[in-house]
């Protein structure tokens, strides 16, 4: 919410700077500011790309486009992409000269089709009925972390089994085709927790540490944000490794690659990244 105020704010002033000039100053009239009821938007979807265009008609004044993900836009006719089928909103306000309208209108648009094919990716991951991941650890980097926004490996790269000690290779996951899924612990009973995170502080010990806990089922799903692919689990779902608060209560993964024995996830707080590499577990 404190981000809108301030894009308003900044909208607002580029607004009445724009078309001024020192021998032309133009005073903000407050009868001149547009109404909401005036809008006179629309919202065309391109079904075969996915493009949208926002667009008004309402000559002298221009719109304030505010988007589900956040994004703000003042041009007309912009366009944006929508990878994923579903309904959509976008929240419009006008503005010109003299200020921007107080209420706003709010437009619906529905995506017939999905340019992922979530088929695919949900056969990669559960297979027709049900698929058993473990850590990769026969490879460098099945845990590593780097910075925000990067792959997660440029700062700390784990070598091939160096984590043995940890209890994080007996832990198997399974994901279902119904899209349930259960986290295992393995023998030791005990999920890899990073010194940072507040959760489980009874058994941190001032370093990486393991805590002890039961095997867990909850549901998993698949989502898009821009151009990317992440791996949604429910709030406190666990996978064998807690790097920072957030994976544990927000559990998202950017997921980096995807075959049908391999998967690499990226859990990004913003701040690092940490990238993990899983197989499949033969049987």
């Amino acid at each position: 919410m404190k981000n809108i105020f301030f894009n308003l704010f900044a909208i607002t002033c580029f607004l009445l700077m724009a078309g001024c000039s020192s021998e032309d100053v133009t005073h903000p009239n407050q009868n001149g500011i547009p109404k909401a009821t005036d809008i006179k938007a629309e919202v065309s979807v391109d079904q075969t790309t996915n493009i949208v265009t926002f667009k008004i008609d309402n000559q002298s004044n221009n719109p304030v486009w505010f988007f589900n993900d956040g994004k703000v836009s003042t041009v007309n006719g912009c366009t944006k992409v929508y990878t994923v089928a579903g309904t959509y909103s976008v929240e419009i306000k006008m503005s010109n000269a003299n200020g921007i309208s107080e209420g706003s209108v709010v437009k619906q648009f529905t995506i017939t089709n999905s340019l992922i094919d979530f088929a695919a990716i949900y056969n990669k991951i559960a297979g027709t009925s049900s698929k058993q991941w473990v850590w990769d650890a026969d490879i460098a980097g099945h845990v590593a972390c780097g910075p925000s926004g990067s792959d997660g490996t440029l700062w700390y790269s784990a070598k091939p089994n160096e984590k043995a000690a940890v209890g994080l290779y007996d832990d198997v996951l399974t994901f279902n085709s119904d899209k349930s899924y259960t986290y295992d612990p393995g023998e030791g009973g005990t999920v890899f927790v990073n010194t940072n995170c507040t959760i489980f502080k009874e058994y941190n010990n001032g370093a990486d540490f393991m805590a002890p806990v039961s095997k867990q089922t909850a549901s998993w799903t698949v989502s898009v944000e821009g151009n990317d692919l992440y791996l949604v689990f429910p709030a406190k779902t666990m996978i064998g490794y807690i790097p920072d608060d957030e994976a544990y209560n927000n559990p998202k993964f950017r997921i980096l690659s995807l075959s049908e024995n391999s998967m690499e996830l990226v859990s990004d707080n913003g701040k690092i990244a940490w990238h993990f590499a899983l197989k499949t577990k033969v049987i």
